[in-house]
């Protein structure tokens, strides 16, 4: 370098030192690399360090909304509550619900896994979570339904602290999720909707990441990661790159970082959707044992089949508030609307009389236009409408029969006794009774949710007219 910065000022026919002045080749310049000049680091470092500072500021401010909002809600509280029910009709087991939660003082709150105390949420003026309370103990699996829009994700969103609490309380074995969110942080576990993977890391590596963040002794780490997998059925993938997942493989990794860390209270948003139904019965296996060993769980799911498994009591979401609460077992008992009787006829020696194809149109008429039935079908018709009064014949299709009863016209028994003994006489090859499936209920309240489009008209309206607030 020292021989090109002589040619060059041979060249210019001025000496080196003028020639580093002028700016003409600065390498040839001897300068101090620390000055505050152009050609000087300080200028670089600085600027690096106001950039760092910050970007880092932004980030902690981001991380930290959700926290700060919560903190200024403390100090806040709705001047006027909406109405408990849109339709102003409360259910008395959430009303029941409600006044036990209420009634809860200090020293009892911390003795239960889960209570949320009057949990509403609005988006601008639009009611989103209408004041819902419930407490969950250890060893229970809370079911939270609803169609879509019905306020579930709202309130998981608030549940594990995404989301602020426009009004009321959320404690996790006696913590706010307010006041205290990075301590209830530590004791829960949450299986999202979507997946929150890390997708460069294997199987195995986010595994162990999340059992070192969530406190797992490290000589256990390894067994515990392989006994989990095998519950879950997906141990022969643990070394795959999370991104080569499949859809069912990611929700079965994503519940196993969720019960990691020995968590009080577990949530998993559909944690089976994409599941294989042999996976689904090991996932479902594992949750049952969570919930025995002494956990409390709030479950989503869009499988009636998959709550009546695994879910101790149900919520039925509409329009942001709990329309029902209790045992499958109870719902079905409180709002089954009739009973379904299933006949099979014997087939006739030339089946003309049938309809081959598949009617819905519900009669109690004898002989209905939209029903056509042969003469086993007209006779056993015409029982049922004798002996069962406002017995609906809901669906024919070839010789199997339905009816629905009302739930109270006679004991389960005295119809078994009437079936049985004009079994023979009615043509009745097989029949079955049963209650009204979850899934029956559920499609019921589900009628009372509002469309999205209807939402949309209502966030409209309500745009201008925001909740009116009040500081203490």
């Amino acid at each position: 370098m020292e021989s090109i910065c002589k040619q060059a000022a041979e060249l210019y026919g001025i000496p080196i030192e003028t020639l580093c002045n002028i700016g003409r080749l600065p390498e040839c310049c001897d300068l101090d690399p620390f000055q505050w000049t152009e050609n000087g680091i300080p200028q670089v470092l600085v600027a690096m360090g106001i950039i760092g500072l910050v970007t880092f500021i932004s980030l902690l401010l981001i991380e930290s909304r959700s926290y700060f909002m919560s903190k200024v809600n403390l100090t806040r509280s709705l001047k006027y509550l909406p109405p408990l029910s849109e339709d102003g009709q409360i259910d008395d087991d959430v009303q029941a619900e409600k006044n036990k939660v209420a009634q809860m003082t200090e020293n009892e709150i911390p003795t239960h896994n889960l209570v949320m105390r009057d949990v509403t949420k609005y988006y601008g003026g639009f009611l989103a979570v209408n004041q819902l309370s419930v407490m969950i103990d250890k060893g229970e699996c809370f079911g939270l339904l609803g169609v879509n829009g019905a306020g579930k994700t709202s309130t998981f969103k608030m549940l594990t602290g995404d989301e602020t609490i426009s009004h009321g309380n959320i404690w996790v074995k006696g913590c706010n999720t307010v006041a205290d969110k990075f301590t209830v942080y530590e004791m829960i576990g949450y299986c999202p909707q979507f997946d929150g993977l890390l997708e460069d890391l294997t199987g195995n590596e986010t595994l162990k990441i999340f059992s070192l963040l969530r406190g797992v002794p490290s000589y256990m780490i390894s067994s515990l990661v392989q006994r989990i997998a095998k519950d879950l059925a997906f141990d022969k993938h643990l070394n795959k790159v999370a991104k080569d997942y499949s859809g069912g493989n990611r929700r079965k990794l994503s519940t196993a970082v969720a019960i990691l860390g020995n968590p009080h209270v577990i949530y998993l948003d559909e944690p089976t959707t994409g599941i294989d139904p042999a996976s689904r019965r090991k996932l479902w296996d594992l949750v049952c044992h969570i919930r025995d060993i002494g956990k409390a769980i709030v479950l989503t799911s869009h499988s009636m089949e998959e709550c009546e498994a695994l879910c101790t009591r149900i919520a039925i979401m509409v329009n942001g508030e709990f329309k029902c609460l209790g045992s499958t077992q109870h719902l079905k008992n409180k709002f089954a609307q009739g009973i379904s009787l299933t006949i099979k006829l014997e087939t006739l020696p030339v089946m003309n009389g049938f309809q081959s194809g598949h009617s819905r149109a519900p009669s109690t008429a004898l002989n209905s236009p939209g029903f056509q039935l042969n003469e086993y079908g007209l006779s056993v018709q015409q029982f049922i409408n004798d002996h069962f009064q406002g017995a609906t014949l809901k669906d024919c299709h070839r010789n199997y029969l339905t009816f629905e009863i009302p739930i109270n016209v006679m004991p389960y028994s005295r119809i078994f006794g009437l079936l049985e003994a004009n079994k023979s006489a009615l043509h009745i090859e097989d029949y079955s009774l049963s209650q009204s499936t979850l899934e029956q209920i559920f499609l019921n309240f589900a009628q009372k949710q509002r469309s999205e489009e209807e939402n949309k008209v209502l966030r409209k309206r309500k745009k201008e007219k925001k909740p009116t607030v009040t500081r203490w």
